[in-house]
C-alpha cells in the first residue's frame, strides 16, 4: 500500500479563492511576473482573467 502523508491545509482567504498548482515553462513564468510588476498586478490576477476569457469562448463555442 501506498503511504499517505497528511497535506498541510492552507489557511482558507476571505474571497474564497483556492490553491492551484500546475507547471509552466520558466521562460513563461519570467514574462508573466515581468508583466505583472508592470501592470502592479499580482500573476495570480492576470491568470485568472486569462483563464477566465479562455473558459468563456470555449463556452460560446459549444
Amino acid at each position: 500500500m501506498a503511504k499517505t502523508t497528511k497535506q498541510k491545509k492552507t489557511p482558507p482567504r476571505s474571497d474564497g479563492r483556492r490553491p492551484l498548482t500546475t507547471y509552466m515553462f520558466p521562460d513563461t513564468i519570467k514574462q508573466l511576473k515581468m508583466a505583472a510588476l508592470e501592470e502592479d498586478r499580482n500573476a495570480y490576477e492576470i491568470l485568472e482573467e486569462a483563464v477566465s476569457h479562455w473558459l468563456e469562448r470555449r463556452k460560446k463555442q459549444k
